[in-house]
C-alpha cells in the first residue's frame, strides 16, 4: 500500500508518502523537488501497520494535504494521479495491487458500481505485477489460520485483505448487498460469498450484512459454508451478531445449519441458560418472519436443543411468528412450562402476562398434563 499526498501555502510547498511493506511501513516527507526524509516502523502484524497507515494519511487530510496541487505557475500538476480501474475486455483475471491504496481503492470503486458487470461475467480472478510478472494471490493454513482447504484461496485471500482497509470497508458492503450471489464462481463458491466473509471477517458490525447476503442466496448446496462460520467464531466468539447468524442459519435454506446449531449449543449457553435460550428463539422467530418461513423449522431447531415438540405446536407458533418482534420479545413462559413439565420437571405455571399469540400454547400445556 502506497499513499501519497501534498500540501501548499505562501511559504511552502511539502510531499508527504506512506508505504505499507509486509509488518512495516516506511514513511517519505520533505520539500517538493527534494529527496526528502524517511523513517520506517514496524509492528507485529501486517493489519496492524495498515491501520496506523490508515490514521495517518487521515490525519494528514485533515491538516490540508490533498492528492494534487495547483499552483499558479504549474496548473494542475497531478503528483498522484487519481487511478480509475479499467477492467480487461475479454478477461476474468483482475490486476490489482493489494500493497498499493489507490489502485486498491480504484477496484472497490469501480466494483461496487459494475456489479453488472462481474455479473455478466461470471467470476474474478486476482493478480498483481511482480518483478514484471503475475502473481496470483493465495494463501495456505498454515499462512492463515482461518483458511479452509475449501475455500476458493485466490479470491479469499483478495477480499480478506480488502477488509482489513477500513477506508474500503463502505465499497466492500455496498457490493455485498447489491451483488447476485445466484452466479457460481466455480463448483463451490457463489459470486459475491467471499467478499461477504471479508467484510465480516473484519468487523462483527458486518455480520447482519453477511446474513443479508446468504438471505437473498442459495446456500444449500455450499459444502464449506460451514467453515465459514467456523471461521467467524474463531475471530469475534460468542457475541450477540454470532447468535443471530446462527439463528438466521437455522431458518434459511442452509447446509448443515442444524448440525451446527448442535455443535455451537453448548458454547452459546442454549443448553443451560434459560434466559439465552429464550433470546434464541426470539431471534427464531423474528428470522423466520422475515424470510417468510414455516414453523417447522423452528421446530426442528428446538428439537437440537432437547425440546419435544410435536407438530400441533406448529399452530400456536405461526401465530407467534406473525407477532414476533425484536422492540417486544416474547415471554416465552408458556413455552418453557411445557418443556418443564414434559421433562417432569418442577417449574412455576406462567403467570397471565403474555401475548394472545401465546395464548394457544396453554391449550396444548393442559393436553399434554391430562394425557
Amino acid at each position: 500500500m502506497k499513499t501519497e499526498l501534498y500540501y501548499e501555502d505562501e511559504k511552502s510547498e511539502k510531499f508527504w508518502s506512506i508505504e505499507v511493506s509486509g509488518t512495516s511501513y516506511t514513511v517519505n516527507y520533505g520539500k517538493i523537488g527534494s529527496k526528502g526524509a524517511s523513517k520506517v516502523k514496524e509492528f507485529k502484524s501486517r493489519q496492524a501497520a495498515m491501520q496506523e497507515a490508515q490514521s495517518l494519511i487521515e490525519s494528514k487530510r485533515k491538516k490540508g494535504y490533498v492528492e494534487q496541487l495547483i499552483t499558479a505557475n504549474q496548473g494542475m500538476q497531478q503528483r498522484s494521479l487519481s487511478k480509475v480501474f479499467v477492467p480487461p475486455a475479454d478477461s476474468n483475471d483482475f490486476m490489482v495491487d493489494i500493497d498499493n491504496l489507490d489502485e486498491l481503492t480504484a477496484f472497490m470503486k469501480w466494483l461496487a458500481d459494475n456489479t453488472d458487470d462481474i455479473e455478466s461475467r461470471g467470476g474474478y480472478n486476482f493478480y498483481r505485477m511482480v518483478d514484471g510478472k503475475p502473481e496470483w494471490y493465495g494463501v495456505s493454513p498454515e499462512q492463515d489460520p482461518l483458511f479452509d482447504y475449501d475455500f476458493n484461496a485466490n479470491v479469499y485471500a483478495f477480499f480478506k485483505a480488502v477488509g482489513q482497509v477500513e477506508s474500503l470497508q463502505p465499497y466492500l458492503q455496498e457490493y455485498v448487498l447489491s451483488v447476485d450471489g445466484s452466479q457460481w464462481i466455480d463448483e463451490e463458491s457463489q459470486l459475491g460469498n467471499y467478499a461477504a466473509l471479508g467484510l465480516a471477517l473484519a468487523d462483527k458490525k458486518y455480520i447482519k450484512d453477511y446474513i443479508s447476503y446468504i438471505s437473498n442466496n442459495d446456500m444449500n448446496h455450499e459444502v464449506h459454508h460451514c467453515q465459514q462460520i467456523d471461521s467467524l467464531y474463531k475471530v469475534h466468539g460468542n457475541c450477540d451478531e454470532f447468535l443471530n447468524l446462527i439463528a438466521a442459519r437455522c431458518i434459511l435454506p442452509t447446509q448443515h445449519s442444524w448440525e451446527q446449531l448442535s455443535e455451537y449449543a453448548s458454547v452459546l449457553g442454549l443448553h443451560t441458560d434459560q434466559e439465552q435460550q429464550k433470546i434464541f428463539v426470539n431471534l427464531l422467530l423474528q428470522y423466520s418472519k422475515r424470510f417468510r418461513s414455516r414453523p417447522t423449522s423452528i421446530r426442528y431447531c428446538l428439537e437440537r436443543l432437547d425440546f419435544k415438540l410435536g407438530k400441533v405446536w406448529e399452530n400456536p407458533l405461526a401465530e407467534m411468528i406473525k407477532k414476533a418482534n425484536k422492540k417486544n420479545p416474547f415471554s416465552l413462559d408458556v413455552l418453557f412450562y411445557y418443556h418443564a413439565v414434559e421433562k417432569n420437571i418442577e417449574a412455576p405455571v406462567p403467570s397471565d402476562h403474555f401475548k394472545a399469540s401465546e395464548v394457544a400454547c396453554l391449550d396444548l400445556v393442559e393436553s399434554y398434563m391430562i394425557k
